[in-house]
């Protein structure tokens, strides 16, 4: 969308190089504007003007030549079901790999709203993801995660690049419409039934537990898991990138003020600790358990996995190690406890404080 027919683009794609439908959306998108602002004269000279430059020629000489035709209909209020009608067919439809695929394309052009930008949704998608995991959510809410993440800032595009880019304070109407962000995340993605619900978890990014949040001021009792842990990790993503008020964070100081935030009761401890675990930092509660009964930190994580009822395939899963390895771990834990059981493990994990 931001190539040039001249070559003068960021990836510097020149004419046939570029997609005709990004060709035609290109003319569109600016024909739309300035008719809606001038009428039909206003539009055919503009395009007209940026003809051979900016946009591919031949597409210039045709809509200037039927731009009365063209530009008539945008006079009829359109809906959204009219305009996915006028789609040719046949229709195609995103699932699967393609559907992962189509929301990176989202998360690439939010994105460029702004370079201070760049990356983001996909980092906080990839982490949330691995942190999600760690939390032990159901598959399918690690799926929505990992997509929330991709779609959680498509609010942003409505709010003006100079606010985002803004090296100093915002004023207080700037900051309004920073607060708008989130609620026209779910909106957008309101529009599409398959989209609807992850709205919900990308539009919960900046609520936080005490109500303090926003767009809706929700408390915890109202924001689900997948929606705490999203809201997490893109707190830790933005405090580990430059902005334009301040330079990135260490990961050490990043880690100190996201588990402040968790004893302030802002944000979900539980949730805190599979972020950082997920990047990279050593959890608090894992280097004061290492010493508990004189289990390793490995066969810490294995006692809390045993005392869940996870069996030995599923605790090779979750550690990636094989299930032999599993199976080692847990005859070394019942000989350390002087056990024999998994109850009795369960009752010795619980009274350590190693679940909750």
């Amino acid at each position: 969308m931001f190539e040039r027919w001249d070559g003068r683009g960021p990836e510097a794609l020149r004419e046939d190089e570029i997609p005709m439908a990004t060709r035609l959306v290109q003319v569109a998108d600016l024909a739309e504007v300035h008719h809606y602002r001038g009428g039909i004269e206003a539009a055919r000279a503009v395009v007209e003007g940026r003809s051979n430059s900016q946009f591919d020629p031949a597409i210039c000489t045709a809509f200037c030549d039927a731009a009365d035709l063209i530009l008539s209909e945008l006079d009829d209020d359109l809906s959204w079901e009219k305009v996915l009608a006028s789609e040719p067919t046949p229709w195609q439809f995103l699932h699967g790999d393609s559907l992962e695929s189509g929301l990176e394309a989202f998360a690439d052009f939010i994105d460029m709203k702004s370079p201070w930008l760049s990356g983001h949704s996909r980092r906080v998608s990839d982490l949330a993801a691995r942190a999600a995991v760690e939390c032990g959510l159901p598959t399918d809410d690690v799926e929505d995660v990992k997509h929330a993440g991709l779609l959680h800032d498509i609010g942003r595009i409505g709010v003006p690049t100079s606010i985002w880019d803004r090296p100093g304070s915002l004023t207080a109407s700037e900051m309004e419409r920073v607060r708008l962000c989130p609620y026209l995340t779910e909106r957008v993605l309101a529009n599409s039934e398959m989209l609807a619900h992850l709205g919900r978890i990308a539009s919960s990014c900046q609520e936080r537990l005490d109500g303090s949040g926003y767009h809706r001021g929700s408390n915890g009792a109202s924001l689900t898991m997948p929606a705490r842990l999203l809201a997490v990790v893109d707190v830790y993503s933005a405090m580990r990138e430059d902005r334009p008020y301040r330079p990135a964070l260490s990961a050490e100081e990043a880690s100190r003020q996201l588990r402040l935030e968790a004893t302030a009761g802002r944000l979900e401890g539980h949730a805190v600790e599979a972020v950082l675990e997920a990047a990279g930092h050593q959890p608090v509660s894992d280097r004061r358990r290492a010493r508990v009964a004189g289990l390793t930190a490995r066969e810490l994580e294995v006692a809390i996995l045993i005392a869940y009822g996870r069996s030995s395939k599923q605790i090779a899963t979750k550690l990636v190690i094989s299930e032999k390895t599993a199976r080692n771990h847990t005859e070394r834990i019942y000989t350390k406890l002087g056990v024999s059981s998994r109850a009795e493990v369960t009752m010795f994990a619980m009274r350590q404080g190693l679940v909750s």
